[in-house]
């Protein structure tokens, strides 16, 4: 029987936990990624996805602490297979030997005239 082509790439740690799914990229390039964690606590994986030659990161949405979405879009053609590479390993680095910020970045708000 032939192995059914899957539709995303999965990453695990080195528990063979899934940990980030990447899909197919869309005909413009866009791939909307899980992360099996909250990518805000995580932001110097998403600067390292930014500094990719052929990638950026477009968009992160936290749905809990153990899930998160990012989208990616490929700038360059025929450069998924790069991605899934360096991506797995930026996860190492970013990630599994990093320890998390304490909290959620939330971002901040500046008040129009200045004042709080």
């Amino acid at each position: 029987m032939q192995e059914k082509k899957k539709p995303f790439v999965t990453i695990q740690n080195r528990e063979n936990k899934e940990m980030f799914w990447v899909p197919r990229p869309t005909s413009s390039g866009n791939m909307h990624c899980v992360a099996g964690f909250n990518l805000m606590r995580y932001l110097p994986l998403v600067d390292a996805i930014n500094q990719l030659e052929y990638a950026v990161a477009v968009d992160v949405k936290v749905v809990d602490s153990e899930m998160s979405f990012i989208l990616v879009k490929l700038t360059k053609e025929k450069s998924f297979g790069q991605f899934t590479e360096d991506i797995a390993e930026l996860i190492y680095q970013y990630v599994e030997m990093a320890t998390p910020t304490p909290e959620t970045h939330v971002g901040t708000k500046a008040s129009i005239d200045g004042h709080n």
